[in-house]
């Protein structure tokens, strides 16, 4: 069978998901002929038709999240180009019996167009869409009159099963994690529990078919070769604002967090993608990378520093990090830690967000990984249902408290499938008629919803100011807060505040 992927990226980080790395490789192991369609170095603003939207590396450095890098060199900006001329030719080469995509939610509408596109090519093209979409809102996947069968979980068993059968002329429409579409338009919506759990079995990663521009990443003023992978699949936290309470629900609770068994595979993998693609670097992409037993790190982190040594950053859960696991991640050479706060009060956290973390934990996480001098990142979050700007500032002094070296700012949005949604629109705080086609318009610098307390530019003014009010001396607050407005006096007060911060804090490492 010939599968044609498409990864219906618009932000350039130099991300390989690793689903679409995972099935390609299990794919090819299988005997079929596997492409990538990526379009994270086209332009397709009118495509994904999101007003708000800034891509990830601009907007970091408006905010002074990230060192500014020149990457002319490798060809990263964004070409104005016929997408869909381009993508056509592509299935005139390659005549894919299938056409699957891994979707987040913002970039259903993206998947949509492209899917249009194969079926005026060819109707009789199947097409499947699969990802967190399809958790966070799978009858509006399904009911496109474009997609022809969705997957809601782990796919390495169904999507296997699926090609088994269209290569043999088979009925698929009762594939156990399809949802299926007849001719008819009538749904076919099978069993799930779909999470996959023999992690060890897998082939290794598969980065072959993606633009090469794709293994660089931009981290801390310098461009590396890297490689994207986890030890984990999974979460157990079940945080208001997250698609994966509703993942786990759809597949019975069973097994929300699973884990390889063998650190030795994991190395073994490891060191392969090093030798392979040449890396120099690896991102972690599991959401909390020290949910792993004290005993499995001894022996991976006893590994990794013998057999690779390759600097890496991960992302934690605050109530995950202790002072042994600190330890042997700086003995693996992790250069940075991302850890999830959300909110700066506790009980905000606990009792609007479902973020079940006390400040204790928090405190304890960044008091161990500064104890060993990592590079530390806050994830923060603004633009929640019923907050104050008394909560905001919360975020900042947890900042302040924890001394965290690079707090990050992000804007809340109510996806599909979260508790946050249903909240938001029930109180009259969101209004899902702004979304086209019912595709969230996510953007990290404007929050959406509806605040008797803050407005939009008090929102956009604080978003600016929030790592300056984290970081800077609070002698310089009345200054910030000149910083907050966007007129003449207050741009001018930002701009000598950017030099500033730049000048003392935004240093490669």
């Amino acid at each position: 069978m010939n599968v044609l992927f498409i990864f219906p990226n618009f932000d350039l980080c130099g991300y390989k998901p690793i689903a679409i790395s995972q099935l390609i490789s299990l794919m090819k192991k299988q005997g079929h002929k596997v492409r990538l369609f990526d379009t994270s170095f086209y332009d397709t603003k009118n495509i994904i038709q999101n007003r708000f939207w800034i891509d990830n590396k601009i907007i970091g450095e408006q905010l002074l999240d990230f060192i500014p890098v020149d990457t002319s060199q490798y060809g990263f900006d964004k070409i104005e180009a016929d997408i869909d001329s381009i993508f056509i030719g592509l299935l005139n080469e390659f005549k894919p019996d299938i056409v699957m995509a891994s979707v987040l939610s913002p970039e259903a509408l993206l998947t949509f167009h492209l899917f249009e596109l194969v079926k005026k090519y060819n109707e009789d093209i199947p097409t499947l869409m699969g990802g967190n979409h399809c958790y966070a809102d799978p009858d509006g996947a399904i009911t496109n009159k474009f997609t022809n069968m969705i997957c809601i979980g782990d796919g390495e068993v169904p999507l296997i099963e699926l090609l088994n059968r269209l290569s043999e002329g088979r009925s698929y429409d009762e594939i156990k994690g399809l949802w299926v579409k007849g001719r008819n338009d009538n749904v076919t919506r099978n069993l799930l529990n779909q999470y996959y759990t023999n992690l060890d079995e897998l082939p290794y990663l598969d980065y072959d078919e993606y633009d090469r521009r794709q293994l660089y990443r931009v981290f801390c003023g310098k461009v590396y070769r890297s490689g994207d992978y986890t030890v984990t699949r999974g979460c157990y936290e079940k945080c208001g604002y997250c698609i994966t309470e509703t993942a786990n629900i759809l597949n019975s609770n069973k097994y929300p967090l699973r884990r390889c068994i063998s650190a030795e595979r994991i190395i073994d993998e490891l060191i392969y993608l090093k030798n392979r693609y040449d890396l120099n670097f690896f991102r972690f992409q599991d959401s909390s990378f020290l949910s792993v037993s004290i005993d499995w790190l001894k022996v991976f982190s006893d590994l990794y520093e013998r057999k690779l040594g390759l600097p890496f950053c991960i992302d934690v859960s605050p109530q995950t990090v202790t002072f042994e696991k600190a330890r042997l991640l700086k003995k693996m050479n992790c250069v940075s830690v991302s850890v999830g706060v959300e909110s700066g009060n506790e009980d905000f956290r606990y009792k609007t967000l479902n973020k079940t973390v006390r400040d204790k934990s928090i405190l304890e996480a960044f008091s161990h990984l500064n104890r060993f001098e990592m590079r530390t990142v806050s994830f923060m979050l603004i633009g929640f249902p019923f907050e104050t700007r008394a909560d905001i500032n919360d975020s900042i002094m947890m900042n302040r408290e924890c001394h965290v070296t690079s707090p990050g700012i992000s804007s809340f949005y109510p996806f599909k499938g979260t508790r946050l949604r249903k909240l938001s629109i029930a109180h009259n705080l969101f209004n899902p008629d702004i979304e086209p086609d019912g595709v969230p318009l996510f953007n990290r610098g404007t929050p959406l919803l509806y605040n008797p307390r803050i407005t939009q530019d008090d929102y956009q003014g604080i978003i600016r100011t929030f790592i300056l009010y984290s970081k800077l001396p609070e002698a310089m607050f009345g200054e910030i807060k000149k910083a907050e407005k966007f007129d003449d006096n207050g741009n001018e007060a930002f701009r000598n505040l950017q030099a500033y911060y730049k000048e003392k804090f935004l240093q490669p490492i």
